[in-house]
């Protein structure tokens, strides 16, 4: 019984996502945690482009400009995240990384056209 006094009913298991939220130019954005594979400092970036890290190739992608922003400077909360899907990996440069979000699948809009691959 709930606090109503009406009996409580079972809830189906609800599929949630885990993102990795950060900031490219003035837009937050939101990338699933199951692509990322890892974060690195603007120091241990190193060399603009391509980066190889433990033997494996991540090409550089500049997000800011895709979605219409000037690069954003270079400061303390600068980060570079690894992703990869599949065989296909990438490095996107982020002027932050603000931390995981947990939300709902349901809760998830898909890209709009001009976004896809």
């Amino acid at each position: 019984m709930s606090l109503r006094g009406r009996r409580a009913g079972t809830r189906a298991p609800v599929s949630m996502e885990r993102y990795l939220v950060a900031t490219v130019g003035a837009m937050r954005v939101a990338v699933s945690a199951e692509t990322v594979e890892g974060l690195l400092t603007i120091d241990e970036r190193g060399s603009l482009g391509s980066l190889t890290v433990q033997g494996q190739v991540y090409t550089a992608v500049d997000l800011a400009s895709r979605l219409g922003f000037s690069p954003d400077e270079d400061g303390l909360d600068t980060r570079v995240i690894l992703l990869a899907k599949g065989t296909a990996r990438a490095s996107v440069r982020v002027a932050c990384v603000h931390g995981l979000l947990e939300c709902e699948q349901r809760q998830v809009l898909p890209l709009p056209d001009q976004f896809r691959g």
